[in-house]
């Protein structure tokens, strides 16, 4: 079993309590004194009995001691009940000394777990911007691919318009070519039939002429 801890007294708990071992003495001394005046008035009694003086004298000690004891018991219940205050007061004292033990305990864990959450979001925070920039930069990165990429496919379809613009104006070329060899060859071929037919026009007015000719001969004849 742990040893329980010692509780502190207050000032006014340490005053109280010297007050009533002082009134509890003052109380021993009276008791004392009262036995003493006792006993010296039955000596005195004994010795002394036709003495009024002495009974006097007695009877005043005796009350002295009386009210001494009466004095010493009246500051003994005081000193008691201010010892009872004294000691609700400390018990008060030290429920609030808890009571803000308590509240600083949990005022301190409440700022260190603020202080635990301000730190995660700052991280938090800190991890975001550095994500934030390699995304930035990722995008960056496929931009300037997309980019090379567009320029290569625009520079590749240029050339591919161009080779084609060339094979077009070839292909044109030839066809200009083709064109005017076969209007030449057409007119080459309408020359010579137009030749032909004059021929054959010539050669029938010659035969139509022999004919005509003979048969004058014959109707000569």
């Amino acid at each position: 079993m742990s040893e329980m801890k010692k509780v502190k007294l207050t000032a006014q708990e340490t005053r109280t309590t010297k007050n009533a071992a002082a009134a509890d003495k003052n109380l021993a001394l009276a008791n004392k004194s009262l036995h003493i005046a006792e006993q010296a008035y039955v000596e005195a009694q004994k010795i002394l009995q036709a003495k009024q003086v002495i009974a006097t004298k007695k009877e005043l000690a005796k009350n002295q001691a009386k009210s001494a004891y009466e004095a010493a018991l009246e500051m003994k219940n005081q000193t008691s009940q201010e010892m009872l205050d004294a000691q609700e007061a400390g018990d008060k004292a030290r429920a609030e000394a808890l009571q803000a033990e308590a509240a600083r305990k949990q005022a301190t864990e409440l700022a260190k777990q603020q202080a635990q959450e301000a730190a995660a979001v700052k991280k938090a925070e800190t991890e975001a911007r550095k994500q934030a920039m390699l995304e930035a930069v990722a995008v960056k990165k496929a931009e300037a691919e997309a980019r090379k990429q567009a320029d290569q496919e625009a520079a590749a379809a240029k050339k591919l318009a161009a080779e084609q613009a060339k094979q077009r104006a070839i292909e044109i070329a030839a066809a200009k070519k083709a064109e005017a060899e076969a209007r030449k060859q057409a007119i080459q071929e309408a020359t010579a039939a137009k030749k032909l037919a004059a021929e054959q026009a010539k050669q029938q007015a010659q035969e139509a002429a022999a004919v005509k000719k003979a048969e004058t001969e014959a109707r000569k004849q």
